[in-house]
């Protein structure tokens, strides 16, 4: 674990991903930080670092270990991607930011780079658009196709490089949200989204500390 300036050992875990870590009130990591500490503290301090960012992919994101995540040597690194390497906005042509192989292959890096730090890794699965069966993509998909594409492919990326994956979709349906109740724009966290992804880490999180 990582020490702290009174060498109390301090779990650290570091978030790296896109917007929805990020664009919300009250973004999932804050909250976890505060659940860890005020709510379910047990024994061990927590420290949350969050470098998502909005608009970022995977392949763009894996470029930030040197900088940010190397320096915070973390404890646990949580990375979700996906979203913005579907995004097909005209830089790269009529492809996507991010084709389902490059994707897979930047996750892969992701992980491997944090483990050979000593990091566990955990991976989310993203949680499907609102209405992502209207969507469009240039490859014929819908949005649930293409989101559940990239959520394959970061599953099979932690499996490669042995990483824990949860499935954010799953963990919606399971308690009673969907994409519509769960966003407040079709993709990004409402208030009851953001507290299921919280809950779901600090539940995760937990388990390791109490183990």
């Amino acid at each position: 674990m990582s020490n702290n300036n009174n060498d109390q050992k301090t779990y650290k875990i570091l978030v790296w991903g896109d917007s929805i870590g990020r664009q919300c009130e009250v973004p999932w990591p804050d909250r976890l930080l505060r659940s860890m500490q005020v709510s379910f503290y047990c024994g061990t301090d927590v420290e949350v670092v969050n470098i998502t960012e909005c608009g970022l992919s995977g392949i763009w994101g894996q470029n930030y270990f040197e900088e940010k995540v190397k320096p915070e040597n973390p404890d646990l690194v949580i990375i979700q991607f996906g979203f913005n390497d579907m995004r097909q906005d005209k830089t790269f042509g009529a492809h996507p930011i991010g084709t389902p192989d490059e994707y897979e292959a930047a996750m892969c890096n992701m992980i491997r780079n944090s483990k050979n730090i000593g990091a566990e890794v955990l991976v989310l699965g993203n949680h499907n658009f609102a209405f992502g069966n209207l969507l469009l993509y240039p490859n014929g998909m819908d949005g649930d196709q293409m989101v559940e594409l990239y959520r394959q492919r970061a599953e099979s990326a932690a499996k490669k490089e042995g990483a824990d994956y949860i499935n954010m979709n799953d963990v919606f349906a399971n308690n009673g949200l969907t994409s519509i109740s769960g966003t407040v724009d079709g993709c990004h966290l409402s208030d009851n989204g953001a507290r299921v992804y919280t809950y779901t880490v600090q539940r995760y999180v937990m388990k390791k500390l109490m183990a």
